[in-house]
């Protein structure tokens, strides 16, 4: 039930903003089940100048390799209990790309993020415009993602093959976890609770300067937040 959230969000105002913007939509893709807003239609590099009540916005929190962080919240039993908190401790501490990197003999992170990305058939403009990094050795990007694959063959057999089974409709499962977590657990406490009016950006959650320093200074943290609906999601 997304109806309470795309109300909250519409009431950010965020055409009160500094850049005022003409659109007031808020919708739930229908096939991608992904959350978009205004603020998600916005050039990058005109996110530095929105500010909410005459005040700079700023980013309070952005999960790690978020796909597959995602994927630890949509995970069945048929996991095992060691594999899982393996595969959760490298997703939750922001170490998986590099982790899978090292695995694969890559120089850079951005290499196993593109090919992550690639794996779990999520790829879209935005990643096919900066896998210049995947090309430049002349081999086809699947080659990549094999690596991606021999990971998980290695250290995570019974997630992968969590991954074969639901080929179809796991990239719209994991879109839908992070949907309800980011903005119908996380963003709604924080309005409910403490009356701090955020918006998210698919992962990641904006605030102002002033809200955010708030949660800082009384040791409130929206990342622990996160994990915390993380962990109970399949209650959620």
């Amino acid at each position: 039930d997304f109806d309470g959230t795309l109300d909250y969000v519409d009431r950010c105002r965020l055409e009160k903003a500094t850049l005022t913007l003409q659109s007031s939509v808020c919708y739930l893709h229908p096939t991608e089940h992904r959350f978009y807003h205004y603020f998600h239609e916005m050039p990058k590099e005109l996110r530095p100048y929105l500010c909410l009540d005459n005040e700079k916005l700023v980013e309070n929190f952005d999960v790690h390799n978020c796909h597959y962080t995602m994927l630890a919240a949509i995970l069945d039993s048929s996991i095992p209990e060691k594999e899982y908190k393996d595969y959760y401790f490298k997703t939750s501490t922001g170490i998986f790309y590099e982790d899978i990197a090292r695995f694969a003999g890559w120089n850079s992170r951005e290499d196993a993020k593109n090919a992550c990305v690639k794996y779990l058939n999520l790829e879209n403009k935005k990643i096919s415009r900066s896998r210049k990094c995947l090309d430049k050795g002349g081999y086809p990007t699947y080659i990549y993602e094999a690596y991606v694959d021999k990971y998980f063959e290695t250290f995570f057999p019974n997630v992968r093959n969590f991954i074969y089974s639901n080929k179809d409709t796991i990239r719209q499962s994991i879109n839908e976890a992070e949907t309800k977590l980011i903005v119908n657990c996380v963003i709604r406490e924080l309005y409910e609770k403490y009356g701090i009016e955020a918006l998210s950006l698919h992962d990641g959650i904006f605030m102002k300067e002033s809200d955010a320093k708030w949660l800082k200074d009384n040791d409130i943290s929206t990342e622990k937040m996160f994990f915390d609906y993380l962990n109970i999601y399949n209650f959620v």
